[in-house]
């Protein structure tokens, strides 16, 4: 995937380099040495990192479930089984619009959709859980991004991303599954 002929790369939790614009300068300077030429760093939306410019990146990329606080819903609402559950619930498809409807600073920023999430595999008790996903709900989200894509991104950008291709760990991926079989590739 390139970007005005650049490689893309994207990175995860660039807060946690010790210092993030010098290693974007080593990162550039090595791939010139290399042949690669320039190129195109995306940072990731998660643990507070919203615009990708003080760390020296291109652009950014959206990482839902993150941020997506205001999407969830009280634990009366629903019926919990688990009494040791401290985790958070969320409703997907508020989720969803809030992620599809979201604005952004005077930056690139690529959308992201995801399929579902339940993280109780990898958190247990604590785990977040995002309740009402279905293949057709990810179809309206994954149509929504496309739509601002194509309405605000130049064409050599239009690019979106999904959270996750197998993800089985936190309940997120488009690969087939038991439960909805080939679904989400459909939708995708």
């Amino acid at each position: 995937i390139r970007v005005d002929g650049k490689p893309m790369l994207l990175v995860y939790r660039v807060n946690l380099l010790p210092d993030p614009l010098k290693a974007v300068e080593v990162w550039r300077s090595e791939c010139q040495k290399m042949g690669i030429g320039e190129i195109y760093l995306v940072a990731v939306q998660s643990f507070g990192i919203t615009d990708p410019r003080p760390f020296g990146f291109d652009a950014a990329v959206e990482f839902p479930p993150s941020n997506l606080f205001e999407a969830e819903v009280s634990r009366e609402s629903v019926k919990v089984t688990n009494s040791n559950f401290k985790g958070r619930i969320f409703d997907y498809n508020l989720a969803s619009n809030i992620m599809a409807e979201k604005k952004h600073g005077d930056y690139t920023v690529f959308k992201t959709a995801m399929p579902s999430w339940d993280n109780t595999a990898r958190r247990q008790n604590a785990s977040h859980i995002f309740i009402n996903a279905s293949p057709s709900a990810y179809k309206k989200w994954l149509e929504k991004i496309v739509a601002y894509s194509k309405k605000t991104l130049p064409e050599d950008k239009r690019f979106v991303f999904v959270n996750a291709w197998n993800e089985w760990a936190e309940g997120t991926h488009l690969e087939p599954d038991r439960q909805y079989g080939y679904a989400y590739l459909k939708a995708t």
